[in-house]
């Protein structure tokens, strides 16, 4: 009897403890959803409403105790817009239940300004690992949209307010390098051909702002066209070779076949060869530069080559972040602002290529892009891709 008893009591004590601790985890995970900074949803697997912060309560205008196991709609019952749109997000969530969605949602409002949210729906589970509901984070990126258009706003005026001016300078210079309004010294064409230089580095260096906003932004948009492979590199060849020539490097492209086409967007092919060009005729002190194209059955490799100063297997990586320079001195020998490389890299992704380093220490470097001859279908960044999470 005894022993019954003490079993009995031992059983009572194990569900009292457990009791106790399931509550504290409940309160801990009601602390955790009140003290959450973003706005926060809580539904089953039916998508009715189970708990909300006050913080969401405030932001939507509802009292969860009077909504509470009413579809998740219900909140934007009077913003007709607003409510199509968590429809749509949620039949697409309703396709694939077990995995996590982010989407942007515009909630449009009468009296005040509307709001644009990141919203992530993620699926809750409970701790014998079975799918009981959603869990549903609101996040107001309006602030972080409004920066983004004001930044594209003062790049899209700066980069007119240089590019048109920066256009008749180069324009000038060509006029009196080539003789154009009369003869020119031996030593009066160096000098202009040094400043036509640096005015096309300008020039790049504007542009790979402009991409590397419309790029963060989402916004720089794909237009595949058939393009002729020698034509496009006997343009790169009639407007390096001269730069190329006041170093006195060699700059050639031994590539002969005018029937080779590839169906990819002209103007960011171009601006990615232009920039591994620009950077192999900076880094050359001597030597030569060579712009190398391959054909295979599905894909063309495009190579420039350099007898510059190479690359350490340490720094091959690094190239290709943001504002990074191998030589971050103030008194470092090359200029520039360590964009051109990152720009490549996220065009060539782009267009559905790859981009391959190859350099041994210093001896030269070669850049190769691989590129479909086909296109592949593209995917739109959302602007909650692009910024850093809070």
């Amino acid at each position: 009897m005894l022993k019954k008893l003490k079993l009995i009591y031992y059983q009572l004590h194990k569900l009292w403890v457990k009791h106790k601790l399931i509550s504290k985890k409940k309160r801990l995970s009601f602390d955790f959803i009140g003290s959450f900074p973003d706005t926060l949803i809580i539904t089953d697997l039916n998508q009715q409403i189970i708990s909300a912060n006050q913080v969401a309560q405030k932001t939507f205008e509802f009292n969860l105790s009077k909504i509470k196991k009413q579809p998740l709609i219900t909140i934007f019952e009077k913003q007709e817009s607003t409510q199509q749109q968590i429809k749509t997000i949620l039949e697409s969530l309703n396709q694939t239940p077990l995995k996590s969605i982010q989407r942007e949602i515009r909630v449009f409002r009468s009296q005040s300004k509307d709001t644009t949210y990141s919203l992530s729906i993620s699926p809750v589970k409970n701790l014998r690992k079975k799918h009981i509901g959603y869990l549903l984070i609101f996040r107001n990126i309006s602030h972080e949209k409004e920066l983004v258009e004001l930044r594209e706003n003062f790049l899209r005026t700066v980069s007119h307010e240089l590019r048109s001016p920066l256009t008749s300078i180069m324009g000038f210079i060509s006029l009196i390098a080539q003789e154009t309004l009369g003869p020119v010294s031996i030593q009066q064409k160096e000098y202009l051909h040094i400043a036509l230089n640096e005015s096309v580095n300008l020039k790049n260096l504007i542009n790979d702002l402009l991409d590397l906003s419309k790029i963060e932004a989402g916004k720089l948009a794909i237009q595949n066209q058939e393009i002729n492979v020698q034509k496009l590199l006997n343009d790169l060849l009639k407007s390096y070779a001269s730069i190329a020539h006041i170093k006195n490097i060699e700059f050639s492209t031994p590539f002969d076949n005018s029937n080779l086409f590839i169906n990819t967007d002209e103007e960011k092919l171009r601006r990615i060869l232009i920039n591994l060009i620009s950077n192999a005729i900076k880094f050359t002190e001597k030597g030569s530069v060579t712009l190398h194209c391959q054909e295979t059955y599905k894909h063309v490799t495009f190579t420039v080559k350099d007898t510059g100063i190479g690359l350490l297997d340490s720094e091959k990586e690094s190239i290709f972040e943001k504002f990074k320079q191998l030589d971050a001195s103030v008194e470092r020998k090359y200029e520039g602002i360590g964009l051109g490389l990152s720009i490549v890299k996220e065009l060539v992704e782009m267009l559905g290529g790859k981009i391959h380093i190859k350099s041994t220490g210093k001896q030269g470097s070669s850049f190769s892009i691989t590129l479909p001859k086909i296109p592949p279908k593209q995917k739109k960044a959302s602007i909650t891709q692009l910024l850093p999470s809070s």
